[in-house]
Parts: structure tokens; sequence; C-alpha cells
């Protein structure tokens, strides 16, 4: 059974030893120590010659129900991850955001680290002149977007100031801007909470931010109709 090449993504998990096949952006086949798993996400069945056949099934339900053109729009599938559905068509090209970003050089969910916590950024890239970018998603509205955000924006930065980036394998053989961070907030036009822009008023004026509203039909295609 074959995908299109664009619905399949394939995300190496290197703390946990494993490797994940998504659809979509969602993850429906896990290998780990030798092992392959498939599942939706949250319950996981290890595969077999017996469970063949709900494989076979689960990959025909992902292809039926998270797809662009679904008949069933309330389907668990269609509406599972939305923002990892949004990150992979985004993924597919970053200059469908903006054309200054380079296609080439995109790392997804990317560990960044403040005061020993942990946080995870949807995307980041460069641009053309190797000034980073940080793309921050969101497919629903959401009051904490922009501190969120500035939030990931604050951890690169830090990273960019110690040197951090190329010594984790980070965009090997450029030499990246010191100039700080641009920061993407991208989400479908009517999606953006009305706080977003009382908030965006409020951070930093070093952090600088351009705001992309999405049509909400992002799903078919990534057409921006709102810039600023």
């Amino acid at each position: 059974m074959h995908f299109a090449p664009d619905a399949t993504s394939v995300h190496p998990a290197i703390q946990d030893k494993e490797v994940i096949l998504c659809f979509f952006g969602l993850p429906f086949v896990r290998w780990q120590e030798g092992n392959i798993y498939f599942g939706n996400g949250q319950i996981w069945r290890q595969l077999s010659p017996k469970p063949e056949r709900q494989l076979h099934q689960s990959i025909q339900n992902l292809k039926n129900f998270r797809n662009s053109f679904s008949n069933d729009l309330q389907h668990p599938l269609y509406r599972a991850q939305p923002e990892r559905w949004m990150q992979h068509l985004v993924r597919q090209d970053v200059r469908r955001i903006d054309v200054t970003l380079d296609p080439d050089r995109v790392y997804e969910q990317v560990v960044a680290k403040s005061a020993g916590q942990h946080g995870v950024l949807d995307l980041l890239t460069v641009t053309r002149s190797k000034r980073l970018a940080i793309i921050h998603l969101k497919a629903t509205e959401n009051p904490q977007l922009p501190l969120q955000a500035a939030d990931y924006w604050q951890r690169i930065r830090r990273h960019q100031a110690l040197g951090d980036l190329p010594r984790y394998g980070y965009f090997p053989q450029i030499e990246l801007q010191n100039t700080p961070p641009i920061l993407y907030l991208v989400a479908p036009a009517l999606r953006f909470h009305p706080t977003t822009e009382t908030l965006l008023k409020c951070l930093s004026p070093e952090i600088e931010v351009v705001r992309v509203g999405l049509a909400e039909s992002w799903r078919r295609e990534l057409r921006i109709v709102m810039r600023h």
C-alpha cells in the first residue's frame, strides 16, 4: 500500500532511539530496538503477521479521513494534532511563509533549554542572509501564542549567543548572523486571539515578529491572507 510522497515524513527520535513515520504530522508507525509498532499516537500495537491486516486497515483509514478533501471533518483522524499537520505542510516549503526563508535548512521539533527546562519549538530555519528564523504555529485560537513564542525565541537567542547551535549539529557549514532571530507567528487569520496584538506590544523591541494569517482552508492550500 503506497502513500503520496507529500503525505508522509520520517522523524528520527535520537534520545528515544526510535524512528517515527507520520502521515500529515500524525505518528502511525514506530521502529524501536528492532521492533515495529503501529497505532494512532496513543495506542500502539507491535507488528506481527497476525495484526498485519489491522495495519493495512489503519493505513487505509488515514488515507480516507486524514486528507484535505475528507467528507468527515469531525473524524478523529482529521481533527487530531492540527498543528503537526500544519507544520508538515509548512516544512515542505517554508518559502510559502516568506520567500526569504531557506527551504533546504529547516529543523522540526527543536529542543531548546532554559533554566534546566526543555521547550520544543515547531520549526527553526534561516533566511537567505543566514539570519535565524523561528516559526511558531497554531491551528486554533490560543491566547498564549505570543508569550509561548517569545519564550522559545529567548531560548534560541541564548543558544545562539553561546554558540550552541553549530555544536549541536544545526546549520553545518553556515556562518550564522549574530542578529537576533526573526519570529514568525503562523495561524489561520481568524484564529489569532483578540489579545494577541496587545501582548505583542509588551514584548522586547529586540523581538521582531511577523504575523502570518492563513486562509481557513490551509489543509488544502497554504494561502496567506494577512501578513504584518
